[in-house]
C-alpha cells in the first residue's frame, strides 16, 4: 500500500493566513489566534518524513509545493471567506467592537499583499508526503 499526506507549511509561508493571525492579535483575540494557527503547526518536511519512517513506512519522500492564492475581491473577499472556515462562527460570536477591530486590522495586514488593482495575492505552501507500507 501507499501513503499520501499533505500538510500546510508554517503559517509565515502562507501570507493570507499569517495576515489573519496578526489581525486577530491586533484585535485582542488570542483564543482565535490559536484556532487559525492550528492547521499550520506541523514541523517541516524533514520531520514529516521522519514521522512516516518512525511509523514503519518506507521510501518516504516529501515535496514542498507552492501555489498562488488570489482574492480578486481584495480584503473584503478575504474577510468574507472566513465565514466558511472553523474560525467563522467564533469570529461571528465576538461583540461588534472586536469584530470591527479585526476587520480594520485585517485590511491593514493585507495591504502588503494587495495589488494596485485591489486584489490580494499571496501563495499557499504545503508539504506532500508519499511513502510505502
Amino acid at each position: 500500500g501507499r501513503l499520501g499526506v499533505a500538510v500546510w507549511s508554517a503559517i509565515e509561508e502562507n501570507g493570507v493566513y499569517a495576515a489573519m493571525r496578526d489581525a486577530l492579535r491586533d484585535a485582542g483575540a488570542p483564543e482565535l489566534v490559536t484556532l487559525i494557527t492550528a492547521p499550520f503547526v506541523w514541523p517541516g518536511a524533514r520531520e514529516l518524513a521522519a514521522a512516516a519512517d518512525a511509523a514503519g513506512f518506507r521510501a518516504a519522500r516529501v515535496e514542498t509545493r507552492t501555489l498562488p492564492l488570489t482574492f480578486e475581491g481584495g480584503a473584503a473577499q478575504v474577510h468574507a471567506s472566513i465565514a466558511g472556515t472553523p474560525l467563522g462562527p467564533h469570529l461571528a460570536a465576538l461583540p461588534p467592537e472586536p469584530r470591527a477591530r479585526f476587520a480594520d486590522a485585517l485590511k491593514r495586514r493585507l495591504a502588503p499583499l494587495t495589488t494596485a488593482g485591489g486584489a490580494v495575492t499571496s501563495s499557499m505552501r504545503s508539504h506532500v508526503l508519499t511513502a510505502e507500507a
